[in-house]
């Protein structure tokens, strides 16, 4: 049986993320915490340094929720159809089938 992950909790730990994240950011860099902020991409806010702190920081409050360790930048999202980090609702979907599937 799948486990199901609660969206809303994912939200929560990438907003925290992003709070840490915002701090180390010029004002003019900050995300807003939207699903639509982008991320990646034409119009994205973050390069590719600030991508990868945002998902370690995610990774780090993943681990210490669930208590399964996630890498969220593997070969499956880099192979993805779309995105999934052009956007914060993308990478919160990314995070809810990564999570899922880790812990089915």
């Amino acid at each position: 049986m799948a486990h199901m992950v609660d969206t809303e909790k994912i939200k929560a730990l990438l907003w925290s993320a992003v709070d840490e994240l915002n701090l180390q950011l010029r004002r003019d860099q900050r995300l807003a915490k939207s699903p639509e902020e982008r991320l990646t991409g034409e119009g994205g806010r973050l390069d590719s340094l600030g991508l990868i702190n945002l998902l370690v920081l995610t990774e780090q409050r993943i681990e210490a929720e669930f208590g399964c360790s996630v890498m969220l930048a593997d070969d499956r999202a880099m192979a993805a159809d779309t995105n999934p980090f052009a956007t914060l609702g993308t990478l919160t979907e990314h995070i809810r089938k990564t999570l899922e599937q880790k812990l089915s």
